[in-house]
């Protein structure tokens, strides 16, 4: 697998050089697998502070989650050496031209990747709303409007899902959504990370009560190809892949391991994008393209499958 995930509590440990996870089960875990970038964590763990010093020198990140639900990630210290990209990142932040085309651009990614899931759904007028934006909300109205959209024609085909709702979710299809976006937020952190662009510049979703964003916006271009991942896998799984908890419904252990092994299979998937690229390639592709820009602005930044489509 590309990355590891741990679905019960438990307690990190340091022995003979090497950390190993001990999970609530007895099982032992070992932490030191140098192929491994990500590591999601669903239950609570515990862990000496010297381990954060040991995944910032080897550079993978830590992913939480509570009930399915993306929490937050640790990232590794930036290197005295990204300075110069920050300062790039910081005045593309500030020249509103260029941070206007850069949220236009991740909300067009969005817009052409639901018209990939469904072809015949008209966005004419929402890509003329975008195209005229001349301000950070109403790119995000258009962004808005454009899912509504979207999440309208899955209602159409699923009756019984009445919309996208989160934190708690009253059904199997947003619970199996917001598992799979929260994956999708690993994914592009990872991304981001490999390629020394700070993560907490966004230039869509706005820094207030947040650490990191610019994963955000990336993650926002795919969403309508993850949600319908999400959703068809949904139509399929019994109940026993769910639980209810108060008025949510969650995940069971065994329906997020099983969603696991699913995720791993789109990451290495050749889908109808870009050149038939990998998903995670395809993500880490676009990343690059937009640290390009940053760094050099040659050309305005367009993910490949919106360059494709053209």
């Amino acid at each position: 697998m590309l990355f590891k995930a741990f679905y019960l509590g438990g307690e990190i440990k340091g022995v003979d050089d090497k950390w190993y996870f001990y999970s609530s089960d007895g099982s032992r875990y070992n932490m030191t697998d140098n192929d491994v970038r990500d590591i999601y964590f669903f239950n609570e763990i515990w862990f000496p502070s010297h381990y954060l010093r040991y995944m910032g020198d080897s550079g993978v990140a830590l992913h939480f989650l509570k009930h399915g639900f993306y929490q937050t990630t640790y990232l590794p210290a930036m290197g005295h050496g990204r300075w110069p990209i920050y300062k790039k990142q910081l005045e593309a932040y500030k020249n509103n031209d260029k941070r206007l085309s850069i949220a236009k651009a991740f909300v067009m990614s969005e817009i052409v990747s639901a018209q990939i899931v469904f072809p015949h759904i008209d966005m004419s007028d929402i890509i003329n709303k975008l195209n005229i934006a001349s301000e950070i909300p109403s790119v995000m109205a258009a962004e808005a409007e454009a899912m509504k959209r979207y999440w309208h024609e899955w209602h159409v085909r699923v009756p019984e899902f009445t919309g996208r709702q989160f934190n708690p979710s009253p059904d199997k299809y947003n619970a199996i959504v917001s598992l799979a976006y929260a994956y999708l937020y690993g994914t592009a952190f990872s991304a981001i990370k490999m390629t020394g662009l700070d993560p907490r510049i966004g230039y869509l979703h706005e820094n207030r009560f947040r650490t990191n964003t610019l994963h955000l916006d990336v993650a926002d271009m795919y969403k309508p190809i993850v949600a319908s991942f999400a959703m068809k896998l949904a139509m399929k799984w019994k109940d026993n892949m769910f639980y209810r908890l108060g008025k949510g419904i969650y995940l069971s252990d065994k329906g997020m391991q099983k969603f696991t092994e699913y995720w791993d299979d789109l990451l290495r998937s050749r889908g109808r994008w870009c050149n038939r690229l990998s998903f995670v390639v395809m993500i880490a592709k676009d990343v690059r393209e937009l640290r390009g820009y940053i760094m050099q602005g040659n050309r305005p930044f367009e993910s490949c499958i919106v360059r494709e489509r053209r």
